[in-house]
């Protein structure tokens, strides 16, 4: 329910889903708070009913995101890569993104002072790092981005048009 009160408040919710549902609020002029039946999404009783009957499913993949994927395999080992863009997904804050980013900042570090690097530890820490920070970006929420040191840079493979 928190998840459609930020929406319907016009206030940023990332994920797939959550894009998805704020841009459909964009281009239609019908209020898509209420079903056929006029069913009030924003009302607890609402979606008792619908989880009740199996009409939607909601799980929480890590504090501040939700899934409505019955088959989403990230219950336990969450990888925010995966989430950012996933269709069944709400994001509503931060606070999961920024530990893993800052905890991906620290072992990256240790790594590194440790002469520990690896080019798998390198790309790993630089793939949490961004998936937090496109989060953040989304959701509107002001960081200092990482800036990866010459050490992970020089093992990552570079993308991107090359011409």
């Amino acid at each position: 329910m928190n998840i459609y009160e930020k929406l319907a408040n016009k206030e940023r919710v990332a994920g797939g889903k959550g894009k998805e549902f704020a841009k459909s609020m964009t281009i239609t002029d019908r209020n898509l708070f209420t079903d056929k039946v006029d069913n009030d999404m924003l009302s607890l009783n609402f979606w008792k009913n619908q989880i009740r009957n199996k009409k939607r499913h909601l799980h929480a993949v890590a504090p501040g995101i939700y899934c409505t994927s019955t088959t989403c395999g990230l219950r336990t080992l969450v990888n925010l890569i995966e989430c950012v863009d996933c269709k069944n997904d709400y994001i509503v804050d931060t606070v999961f993104a920024e530990a893993k980013r800052k905890e991906a900042e620290i072992h990256m570090l240790y790594d590194i002072e440790n002469n520990e690097l690896t080019p798998q530890t390198a790309s790993e820490s630089y793939i949490k790092i961004q998936a937090a920070e496109r989060i953040m970006n989304d959701l509107g929420i002001d960081y200092e981005p990482v800036v990866f040191p010459n050490e992970v840079r020089d093992l990552l493979i570079p993308f991107g048009v090359v011409s």
